[in-house]
């Protein structure tokens, strides 16, 4: 993973990548390939010269076990909410929808969205 020495740290202790970080790519599992692409994106966030107003994700958290799946969760919400940035999730596990503030189910058996509100 390449980040910016200073910079890195942070995302690493959160993401626990302590023992892959200097691993080559081929050799992660899927679970460690999705925390090291949610570590880059992250990075992004953080670090962005350009103001991200909205962050869309697609299952980020399919390959990863729950305890794995809480943290990024928790990181993401956290950073989203801090930089004002709207998330919006694909998410089937139904961790990310226990931990956010609004939730949209769109259901395929009908045409109408339903919006919950927590």
């Amino acid at each position: 993973i390449s980040f910016d020495k200073p910079i890195d740290e942070e995302i690493i202790n959160r993401l626990n990548l302590h023992k892959i970080i200097n691993n080559p790519v081929k050799s992660l599992s899927g679970g460690e390939r999705q925390r090291v692409v949610i570590a880059r994106a992250i990075y992004k966030l953080l670090y962005s010269k350009e103001k991200i107003n909205i962050f869309i994700l697609d299952e980020p958290l399919s390959a990863l076990d729950h305890k794995n799946a809480m943290i990024i969760s928790e990181y993401l919400l956290e950073i989203c909410k801090k930089k004002n940035i709207i998330m919006i999730c694909v998410d089937h596990t139904g961790i990310l929808s226990k931990l956010s503030d609004k939730i949209i189910t769109i259901d395929p058996y009908t045409p109408v969205i339903n919006k919950v509100k927590k």
